[in-house]
């Protein structure tokens, strides 16, 4: 047996570690970590509240949902292995600037987007494709790539 390894499998390999940045979690202190917590104490408190209260639309929790845990991700998850480790970055900041304003549009005009349904605006189309690049993003920098190439 040949302990050779076949050069299209360590072709792929490369580029899988080339890709893959580690799992690894940022280490908030002071404001960062402050900020996170009250970020995820507001969710909790939301998501309780809708529990108890029941006024809450399904669509609002849907899409308030992952607005939240959108902007946690960005913040906790660095995207590059060069990232900083102590505070979210700008494109971090980017990421979560478009998930308030995508998820927050499908949380609060839900109503009027379905009644548009089957004749779209702009608005409708921009807002879905940042979506998908939010969600696509977020999947890569808490899991891995793999899942949201296999999505594609």
């Amino acid at each position: 047996m040949s302990t050779q390894v076949n050069p299209v499998i360590d072709f792929f390999r490369r580029i899988f570690e080339s890709l893959e940045v580690s799992r690894t979690q940022r280490d908030f202190e002071g404001f960062w970590k402050i900020l996170f917590k009250i970020i995820a104490a507001c969710y909790s408190l939301f998501l309780i509240v809708g529990a108890v209260y029941g006024r809450i639309t399904p669509q609002m929790i849907r899409g308030l949902f992952i607005l939240f845990i959108s902007t946690m991700i960005f913040m906790k998850y660095p995207g590059r292995k060069n990232s900083p480790l102590h505070r979210p970055s700008l494109i971090d900041f980017i990421f979560i600037a478009f998930s308030i304003g995508t998820f927050g549009n499908f949380a609060f005009n839900y109503d009027a987007m379905a009644w548009r349904s089957g004749s779209p605006n702009f608005n409708d189309i921009f807002w879905g494709i940042v979506a998908v690049l939010i969600v696509l993003e977020g999947c890569r920098r808490a899991l891995s790539f793999i899942l949201p190439v296999i999505s594609l």
